[in-house]
């Protein structure tokens, strides 16, 4: 019990009690909570020192005095580029975000062989000033900067809506809406296979795709092909492909035009015949009207007066079963379906996005089934992206062809895709080599999309009712943005847990 180093017990002083202890986490070590957990229950009742602080903890960066640095600009977008061979899930690509959020990163160099080593590299930065990025410029990571991710191999499967109500007049470009079809897809393969920079800088990037052509039509008894053609695209054969298409849907459309023309009479002299047996019911010639067209009063006398009178043998409740053809309630989820079989057959560990080129009318569709397939998209990190042949609804409609624009939004916002409706506020004209709509619709992916508001929608809302408009600008994103982020920290806490 001698006295340590010759001390006595009463020269030593008492040692304080420490109301709050600061400890610093260096900024190249992930420290997670687990381990400021464990130095808590190390050093509990145990004594503890300032330690000197080392030359180099907070020094200023390459020895420069804080006065002479410049201050960092803030990011608006950083381009991230994922590597072919391995798989980045998106539970990687948030931990990337939430890890470099109000941090400094830089667009990393290229090696010479544009082989791209590691799961995630920076390949381009755009600041929010607007001016050119130097070589090895800082950027700060913002809550409100973009974070887009690219890839090297992609796999898109387009679906072409040939149901019936786009086998209408379009007044508003001249011509049979279904025509509108090969001509959007036009632009988008020739669009998306144009070779473009990365994003603040000036190194090149050209996507791998592959590619699958789909042709839907509600009608079970067509049994033709459906699939057109499955590809590997690059800018050298787009222009032979689309024309091989052309010439498959021209084949595809006129065969499905003859095998529909027996069904067509039949459903007429059916109509014909309601309308004939309605008239009979008013007395005398009250509220009855002349027909405008003599062909048809023709036909009406003939059906009428033929001894086999075909018109009676027709069920007046047959339904859509009984006549081979898929209800409009179901169009929607027969279209995502077949994209999602689309891109089961294309070669896998890529980037999948089902582009559905479509006039957006539908039924309401079955929410038990869409909520499945909804499911089944987000489990197989399935894009869903709607392009619209027409730019609104025509001022004269026809009962029920209206489109329903605000569902398909919902549709590509709840699988980070992108609705793009043929408007010149959606699909602007960008010189190359920047990226133009098509580009950031089909190739880029990001967090940030799920948040983004549709300028179409919105002025096509404002016109309809302005009041509405601010409500759902002021409320409905507010709300979305709320539920993403707190979506997105559960699966940040349940990753660090793992």
């Amino acid at each position: 019990m001698a006295p340590l180093n010759g001390v006595s017990s009463e020269d030593v002083e008492p040692v304080r009690e420490a109301r709050e202890v600061v400890l610093f986490m260096h900024r190249n070590h992930r420290v997670s909570r687990n381990i400021r957990a464990l130095w808590l229950f190390d050093h509990l009742n145990k004594c503890v020192a300032v330690e000197e602080s080392p030359a180099n903890i907070m020094a200023p960066l390459n020895g420069v005095s804080s006065e002479d640095v410049e201050p960092v600009r803030e990011a608006r977008e950083v381009v991230l580029f994922m590597h072919r061979n391995h798989r980045v899930s998106r539970n990687i690509r948030a931990l990337w975000l939430f890890d470099h959020l109000n941090k400094c990163v830089a667009v990393e160099e290229s090696p010479a062989n544009d082989d791209y080593g590691r799961e995630i590299e920076i390949v381009g930065v755009v600041a929010k000033d607007g001016e050119e990025v130097r070589v090895g410029e800082q950027f700060k990571v913002c809550s409100d900067t973009v974070v887009t991710y690219l890839s090297k191999l992609y796999r898109l499967v387009f679906v072409l809506d040939l149901s019936p109500s786009t086998v209408v007049a379009d007044e508003t470009s001249g011509c049979v809406l279904h025509v509108k079809l090969m001509e959007c897809l036009r632009r988008c393969l020739i669009g998306v296979t144009r070779s473009v920079n990365f994003p603040g800088t000036k190194r090149p990037f050209l996507a791998q795709l592959y590619v699958s052509i789909c042709v839907y039509s509600p009608f079970i008894c067509f049994d033709s092909d459906p699939v057109s053609l499955l590809f590997y695209l690059s800018k050298h054969n787009v222009e032979r492909t689309i024309d091989f298409v052309g010439e498959k849907l021209a084949v595809f459309t006129s065969d499905l035009c003859d095998c529909m023309r027996p069904h067509l009479r039949r459903w007429n002299r059916e109509r014909r015949r309601i309308r004939r047996e309605a008239d009979e019911l008013i007395p005398g010639t009250f509220f009855r009207q002349q027909s405008a067209y003599p062909d048809e009063e023709k036909l009406e006398t003939s059906c009428h007066s033929s001894p086999s009178n075909e018109c009676r043998k027709v069920s007046s409740c047959a339904g859509a079963s009984d006549e081979g053809f898929i209800q409009p309630e179901w169009s929607l989820v027969f279209m995502l379906r077949m994209g999602l079989l689309g891109v089961q057959m294309l070669p896998e560990n890529t980037q999948s996005n089902i582009i559905v080129i479509t006039d957006a009318v539908c039924g309401m569709p079955d929410v038990n089934a869409l909520q499945q397939l909804l499911t089944q998209l987000r489990s197989f990190t399935v894009s869903c992206s709607f392009i619209q042949l027409q730019k609104k609804n025509t001022e004269e409609p026809v009962f029920g062809l209206v489109s329903y624009p605000e569902l398909f939004h919902f549709l590509a916002m709840a699988t980070f895709g992108t609705y793009l409706p043929d408007c010149q506020c959606s699909i602007r004209d960008v010189s190359p080599p920047a990226m133009n709509a098509f580009h950031r619709a089909l190739l880029c992916w990001s967090f940030q999309r799920a948040l983004a508001s549709n300028e179409h929608i919105t002025n096509l809302v404002k016109e309809i009712n302005p009041d509405f408009a601010d409500f759902y600008i002021a409320l409905v994103l507010l709300d979305f943005m709320t539920a993403f982020v707190e979506a997105t920290e559960i699966e940040r806490i349940q990753s660090e847990s793992e």
